[in-house]
């Protein structure tokens, strides 16, 4: 039992409402804090602050209308936070969309395409004991397209034209064109497939036109930020139209290789060799290979130096099997 404590629902209402009238306008101080009293003798009471005075504290509670407790018998108060009512906030109507608004949600990006340029343009003269003249101009276009399901492979083709006219004392040492478009595709992060097809001539070599149709696959043997690796294999078919010599047909494997090494940022070394030996006459191949020193020296103007070699043991009558050459040219990238 709480001592001290004396409990104002035992007057008559009328007194009681009086006191809590009195209580609350005449001078007293009011609050609507609910607080547990701390008694001197141990015991606590909670409730709601209806009034309060110098002398005492009026508390209201769910068992008790009000409750009157002298100051002098409490030795602590604690305040108790009520959580506030929850609240519902209306639904923000959505505002209707003007007529032409496009809608703000992003629609799937689609994968765009990349072309890469180079034209090389070659004037070498030498005059010595032996005079040469070379003259020589290659285009290369390069497209590249990632995939929408891995952005990391991508489809490739690359079309290159090739020509070159060279005399040496006074004779046509060279005289040769050709055009290649080749497209690979990657079949995963390693693999991939290519189709190789091309055309040409070699009047010195007495082909007067030839193609070719090669399709296989490859490996990303080494995909690095300064070297570049590839290895492909496949076969081969090429005609050649001969001006004094039947025309050859060669069925052939393909393997290939070729190799893209940064040197420093604006020197860079790329070689490739395809050797093509031939499957319905044995001892008899091909062999091409190519190796290009790019110097960048301006903007997108490079010096570059190439040196080829090309063997053929299945040449016409009286030519040479072997074509051994160096060549510089000015480039331009784009």
């Amino acid at each position: 039992m709480i001592r001290g404590v004396q409990f104002v629902h035992r007057l008559p209402a009328a007194c009681c409402g009086f006191i809590l009238l009195w209580a609350a306008t005449a001078g007293g101080k009011v609050s609507a804090q609910t607080v547990i009293l701390h008694l001197k003798d141990g015991d606590r009471i909670s409730g709601r602050i209806v009034a309060e005075t110098t002398n005492q504290v009026v508390l209201s509670n769910a068992w008790a209308g009000a409750v009157s407790i002298p100051l002098a018998e409490i030795s602590n108060r604690e305040t108790i936070k009520s959580a506030p009512p929850p609240t519902t906030s209306p639904v923000a109507a959505k505002p209707a969309s003007p007529p032409g608004a496009t809608s703000s949600v992003k629609q799937p990006v689609k994968s765009k395409g990349a072309w890469h340029g180079q034209a090389n343009l070659g004037l070498d003269a030498i005059f010595s004991t032996v005079n040469s003249q070379n003259y020589s101009g290659s285009l290369k276009l390069t497209y590249e397209r990632p995939y929408l399901s891995d952005p990391k492979q991508f489809f490739r083709n690359t079309s290159q034209v090739h020509g070159e006219y060279q005399r040496t004392d006074g004779q046509e040492s060279a005289n040769r064109a050709d055009a290649s478009n080749k497209s690979d595709f990657d079949l995963s992060k390693r693999f991939y497939g290519y189709g190789l097809f091309g055309v040409g001539y070699d009047d010195v070599q007495h082909v007067d036109f030839q193609y070719q149709v090669s399709p296989g696959g490859g490996v990303h043997v080494i995909q690095g930020k300064k070297f570049v690796l590839n290895t492909e294999g496949g076969m081969d078919y090429e005609t050649q139209y001969r001006r004094n010599a039947a025309t050859l047909e060669m069925l052939s494997a393909r393997l290939a290789e070729d190799a893209t090494w940064n040197i420093r940022k604006n020197m860079t070394l790329s070689e490739n060799e395809a050797f093509y030996p031939d499957v319905q006459n044995g001892g008899q191949f091909r062999n091409d290979w190519t190796t290009t020193l790019s110097y960048g020296f301006w903007k997108n103007l490079s010096l570059n130096l190439t040196v080829d070699d090309h063997y053929n043991s299945e040449v016409a009558p009286g030519v040479d099997p072997n074509q051994f050459e160096i060549r510089s040219s000015l480039g331009v990238t784009f």
